[in-house]
């Protein structure tokens, strides 16, 4: 059985260290600019808590998604230190991006699961990032895949928690270059969605208590989106609710808002089923996400996959040629932690789903002062 340094073993060994007078060496706070760190320092979690006061200093107080204080923005590399709104990585820039800003994106996590999540650090003897749950449950990065210590050298078999960065408007066609429009248009493109792996659901089981179906389905509540009757993960209903309550408040004196919520005609929640067109199970499934379908979804362009099979220019249709809900709308939804489809590249105008760390990615990465406007 291999040793790893808890809490508890690291207090013992501290107090021998003590009682025989050798004065124990540790690390200063590491964040991205340190440089030269001996291989000999190492980290504890209650050394990890003091170094990331500020992050559990600003997620403590916050209980909304309100902009975030962005955390040693200097440090972002070009070109993600001007992230705007349409900066669209492709899939290898994004691989680049994520092997490159562990900190900024488990900081994201720290900050948008304060319940949840106790802290961060990073293991010099495993050399890699790690988060700690609440309830005891170290996770290491792992490329990204958020993964047990048993599983992090087998990271390849499972998708990365955060594969994009959601953006603060949708894409236009000037979002992408002609070699990202060729490769959605072509078959790699398709059979890259069949191949995709899931990801390894323990960080999932942490913030949500979901690993399978049977567990989702046990921490199921009901919840009424405009008068419609769905299903959603028990841990996403208060803010869920929270937003419908600002929304329904905003119907009162906005007629666009009003109009909007009396053409929808149904509302898709909890539904165990894999990705359209790929082995991935959708967030659906995991009861953190629900469409709003209108009332003529049928003649709407509203779905890639749907517009796909007609048009050939579908990665690149004008956003107001296709149905969305009002800005209000999504802006609040967004405030309270739901992330919109019809930002993404692979644009579903009627889905939102609960992605809080990406919001707060997001901001972090947009600067402090471009996030305090």
């Amino acid at each position: 059985m291999s040793r790893t340094h808890t809490p508890v073993n690291m207090a013992f060994l501290i107090l021998l260290l003590i009682c025989f007078s050798v004065k124990p060496v540790f690390s200063k706070p590491v964040f991205p600019e340190d440089e030269n760190i001996s291989e000999n320092t190492f980290s504890t979690e209650s050394e990890t808590k003091k170094t990331e006061s500020k992050i559990i200093t600003d997620k403590k107080n916050s209980n909304t998604l309100k902009k975030a204080e962005p955390l040693f923005q200097d440090q972002i590399e070009e070109p993600y230190n001007t992230f705007s709104g349409n900066t669209y990585l492709s899939y290898n820039d994004m691989k680049n991006f994520s092997d490159e800003n562990p900190f900024y994106i488990l900081s994201a996590f720290l900050l948008a699961y304060p319940d949840k999540i106790r802290t961060t650090g990073y293991d010099f003897r495993a050399k890699d990032w790690f988060l700690i749950t609440e309830s005891g449950v170290r996770l290491y990065w792992a490329k990204g895949r958020i993964l047990p210590e048993k599983s992090k050298d087998k990271y390849q078999e499972f998708k990365p928690y955060v594969f994009y960065l959601y953006p603060e408007t949708p894409y236009s066609k000037e979002s992408f270059s002609e070699k990202d429009i060729e490769y959605f248009k072509s078959d790699n493109f398709l059979n890259s969605r069949k191949q995709e792996p899931d990801y390894e659901f323990t960080l999932y089981e942490e913030l949500f208590g979901i690993r399978n179906r049977q567990s989702v389905e046990q921490n199921l509540e009901t919840v009424y989106i405009f008068g419609i009757k769905t299903s959603v993960n028990k841990n996403i209903r208060l803010p869920l609710e929270k937003a419908l309550e600002e929304i329904n408040r905003q119907a009162e004196t906005s007629k666009e808002i009003k109009e909007f919520i009396d053409t929808i005609s149904d509302v898709h929640g909890y539904n165990w089923r894999k990705i359209r067109d790929s082995d991935s199970m959708s967030y659906h499934s995991l009861a953190l996400a629900f469409d709003l379908v209108p009332k003529n979804w049928d003649i709407e362009t509203i779905y890639w996959n749907w517009t796909r099979v007609f048009e050939e220019d579908w990665l690149t249709i004008p956003f107001k040629e296709k149905w969305a809900p009002p800005e209000t709308v999504i802006e609040i939804f967004e405030k309270n932690g739901f992330i919109w489809g019809g930002k993404w590249d692979l644009w579903d105008n009627m889905h939102f789903e609960y992605r809080p760390e990406l919001i707060l990615l997001q901001n972090l990465l947009k600067g402090k002062e471009q996030a305090k406007k």
